[in-house]
């Protein structure tokens, strides 16, 4: 019957064609691709647990998107509180403990790296470009 991988695959070739340009940018919106039935590429056991995963990551990430929603408030609410703005602070009480510190992200700008006489040939050699997968559970209503 061949792997899973295998399946999902040829479930996936015989549903339609993929609107995704191979190579292309990941990210982008295309029209939605008509997806096979679970039950077309797993067998009806296997099918039956990933549907009670998939809706038990759904009804989390649910949870999840209104926690964070609640902390991200609380933070904004203790940072306008302590006037925080640029300026380090650290303490602890019997509730925790609060750590106000900068952190830094480089970057490389390519249009700065133009300007500063990069050749473009020369950043595009330098880019490098890695696939990798992500796993998105979306809700049967919702668009990715």
């Amino acid at each position: 019957m061949g792997s899973l991988a295998d399946r999902i695959k040829a479930a996936q070739v015989a549903s339609a064609p993929s609107l995704v340009p191979a190579g292309d940018k990941p990210g982008r919106k295309y029209e939605a691709e008509v997806l096979p039935e679970i039950e077309d590429v797993l067998d009806t056991k296997l099918a039956n647990k990933v549907r009670k995963l998939i809706a038990g990551s759904i009804a989390l990430a649910s949870d999840i998107k209104a926690l964070q929603s609640a902390r991200d408030e609380i933070t904004a609410q203790i940072k306008s509180s302590l006037d925080l703005e640029g300026s380090p602070m650290k303490f602890q009480c019997s509730e925790g403990r609060l750590n106000f510190f900068p952190t830094f992200r480089s970057t490389l700008d390519k249009k700065l790296l133009l300007g500063a006489g990069v050749s473009p040939q020369v950043i595009v050699a330098c880019t490098v470009t890695k696939e990798s997968y992500t796993l998105r559970i979306t809700g049967a209503t919702e668009e990715e």
